[in-house]
């Protein structure tokens, strides 16, 4: 970001900063002065008359609140971890207008709601307007904005100790949206909504697509990349509806239009004389715009029927380019020397989409019989989509002379489905202290998949592939809940999923489009089981306990024309999860929650021998999560909360003497203690330290950190 950018984006965020800190500070102050001065006895000449003894003053109602507050972190270590993990910024002091809600009448049956926030140096902003008639309508505006944090560290290698980082590795992305609504509610006449709404996007964040390095003598891919956000988008939304007799009508329209400017950075050969850097630019502009309807009808309290019908279309043109350079955002140079082979580029990418959707379904509730209720539903959708693209391939050549070849290329795409899918439904709560329900979806489905590459001056066919594909899948679900103590529930879930995937492929053989997924499959199959167990207890009044017992199974079968049938990948998770809410007495209360995950993928390569079974390892995905809460009630008006949690995961397998280890070897603790005083009617302070530490080793430390968190706050009700 050059320097004018950034001075105008600094003088935006003060901006809105000052916009709701001052109206913030304008609002408490003067509404502590008339509070001060609806206080005062009237200026009569009289002595004020004195409240008979035996009548106390009511409890003070507040409607309106503000609350300020600053805070700094300190971080020993990787700050671009703990933004990440923590989301705020490190070594910063913040604060600022943690929240702000005022409302009065500005006249009858009429309220005006202001509802802000501005935290500085977190660039956390919000300000809300709401104009509220009840028996005419209401007018609204928002403006909301908000950073996210990621961190640009890329891989660590053990065997040779190889770390990369980026050079500004605490990435950040600002999000906003600011919208302005108006509706019509008036009694007996159509509801009536009419919305603007803009939306971004802009900053960077980390990338998982790595570049490669020769950092400690091994080519490995470990070097961290980052994209290049800039994406806007408006919104105009109408919307009505309606009842006629026992049937509520309601239409609507939607248009949306996108600009998205992004770009992935990647950076090549690090540490090698063929250092390049990569810059791939996706430019895209769209317009959707959709229809829809509705139709809620209750014939009676035993049948009700609800339908729904959407259309919608959706316009791209696409651009961009990816080159290779001696710097990111190069100029393209066919003659660039550092380019290796498999260095695959374009430029000038010029091109368009066109898809449509048709989306209808209907819902049918019965309840034929007492305690039993009944729901058959269909959904029926249908899309075609069309695309084609213009642009310039630049390849690159073997060793030794790597040599950059440029030839122009047209592409060609359609695509077509329908599904249908039909789903019943049934819940019986007949049996005392039961509830049982059952529920079945099949969904049927066809398309066709066609593309097509040709060289632009020769019209000579470089790959021509149509691929017919079915799809059937089946779930069914069945769960019960049981009341057998008025202080214990227990519930099951289960369901049974079948996916069958067909592929009819069309193959032109003078083309290695068979090669290509899904060129080379022709069956897909994947089943999935899964049940759950949950426990509430109340044993007594002051504690409650809910347990949680989850397993999931998962088999992908395929066969093809290139591959044999065979079982690609076997899944096996189990999840534990234990809460626990305690309250001792009426100033004590303690709250914990605890997950244990154990999750394993098993696909053939396990079963491989040599060097190619320390290029795959097993997926893992395992994890411990620990959080406790404690509430005391120090004194009449001092309140202390402490609050601990624990991570741990260690799934991490090291065989950086082969590849890149993947896995997460992981362990965070936090430590948060606030105490709150209230000082006076409607006002409260609050002090708060936190302590933060996490160990990385996947990262061979690189990521770790210690930080200790320090704020306070001030919230004044009037």
């Amino acid at each position: 970001m050059n320097f004018a950018k950034r001075l105008t984006s600094y003088s935006r965020q003060a901006t809105r900063f000052h916009a709701v800190f001052v109206g913030a500070c304008v609002l408490g102050c003067a509404s502590a002065a008339h509070a001060q001065v609806a206080a005062q006895p009237a200026k009569t000449g009289a002595p004020a008359a004195k409240a008979p003894a035996a009548v106390s003053a009511p409890a003070a109602t507040y409607n309106n609140e503000l609350t300020l507050s600053a805070g700094y972190v300190a971080v020993d270590g990787d700050g671009a971890a703990f933004s990440q993990r923590q989301q705020i910024p490190s070594d910063e002091i913040f604060g600022g207008v943690e929240s702000l809600h005022y409302e009065d009448a500005v006249g009858k049956d009429t309220t005006l709601t202001l509802d802000g926030r501005a935290i500085a140096d977190n660039h956390d902003y919000k300000l809300g307007l709401n104009l509220v008639a009840p028996d005419v309508g209401y007018l609204k505006a928002d403006y909301t904005e908000f950073r996210t944090w990621s961190d640009g560290s890329g891989g660590y290698i053990p065997v040779s100790g190889a770390w990369r980082e980026a050079g500004d590795q605490e990435l950040a992305l600002d999000r906003g949206t600011f919208s302005v609504e108006a509706g019509l509610t008036q009694p007996d006449l159509p509801q009536l909504t009419l919305k603007y709404e803009h939306q971004f996007r802009d900053g960077r964040k980390s990338s998982t697509i790595w570049g490669d390095s020769t950092d400690g003598g091994l080519l490995r891919t470990i070097v961290p990349t980052f994209l290049d956000i800039d994406e806007t988008r408006d919104i105009v939304s109408a919307d009505g509806t309606h009842t006629f007799g026992n049937t509520e009508l309601g239409l609507g329209v939607r248009y949306e239009t996108d600009d998205l400017e992004n770009s992935r950075n990647i950076t090549r050969g690090t540490g090698t004389s063929a250092l390049r850097y990569v810059t791939i630019d996706d430019a895209v502009d769209t317009d959707i715009f959709d229809a829809h309807a509705f139709t809620d009808t209750a014939f009676n309290k035993k049948v009700r029927l609800t339908t729904g019908y959407m259309v919608s279309r959706l316009d791209s043109d696409i651009g961009g380019s990816r080159i290779f350079g001696s710097s990111y955002d190069a100029t393209f140079d066919a003659n660039f020397a550092r380019r290796q082979y498999h260095d695959e580029g374009y430029t000038d990418l010029d091109g368009s989409a066109d898809v449509r959707q048709y989306v209808a379904n209907a819902n049918l509730m019965l309840v034929p019989a007492d305690n039993l209720t009944v729901t058959p539903a269909i959904r029926i959708e249908k899309l075609d989509a069309e695309g084609d693209t213009m642009f310039a391939e630049s390849n690159v050549g073997a060793a030794p002379t790597f040599t950059t070849a440029v030839e122009e290329l047209e592409a060609f795409n359609e695509r077509g489905l329908v599904d249908a899918t039909e789903e019943l439904e049934v819940r019986y709560t007949g049996i005392r202290d039961w509830v049982l329900y059952a529920a079945a979806e099949l969904t049927e489905g066809e398309g066709d998949y066609s593309e097509m590459e040709v060289e632009a001056e020769t019209q000579e066919i470089d790959m021509n592939r149509e691929t017919d594909d079915t799809r059937l899948v089946q779930k069914y679900t069945g769960g019960a809940t049981w009341y057998p103590l008025k202080a214990l529930s227990l519930a099951s879930q289960y369901y049974h999923k079948i996916s069958d995937n067909e592929y009819d492929h069309v193959t032109d053989p003078t083309t290695s489009a068979s090669d290509q997924y899904p060129g080379y499959i022709t069956e897909l199959d994947v089943v999935t089981d899964d049940i759950n167990v949950r426990a509430t207890w109340r044993p007594f009044n002051v504690l409650t306990t809910v347990t949680r017992y989850d397993l999931q199974l998962a088999t992908v079968d395929q066969d093809g024309t290139t591959v044999d049938a065979s079982e690609t990948a076997d899944t096996t998770a189990h999840i534990v999860s234990e809460s626990i809410t305690w309250t001792p007495m009426a100033s004590v209360y303690l709250q914990a929650n605890l997950n244990y995950a154990r999750n394993r993928t098993t696909t053939p390569a396990d079963e491989a021998t040599g060097a190619a079974a320390n290029r795959v390892v097993e997926s893992r995905n395992d994890y411990w999560n620990f959080n406790q809460v404690v509430g005391l009630a120090v004194a009449e008006k001092t309140d202390l909360q402490l609050q601990y949690s624990h991570f741990r995961a260690s799934d991490y397998l090291d065989n950086s003497s082969y590849g890149v280890p993947y896995g997460a070897d992981l362990e965070e603790n936090s430590v948060t203690a606030t105490l709150k005083q209230e000082i006076g009617s409607g006002m409260q302070v609050a002090l708060k330290y936190g302590f933060y530490m996490s160990r990385d080793d996947a990262s061979g430390g690189n990521n770790d950190y210690d930080a200790h968190l320090v704020s306070t706050s001030m919230q004044y009700l009037f």
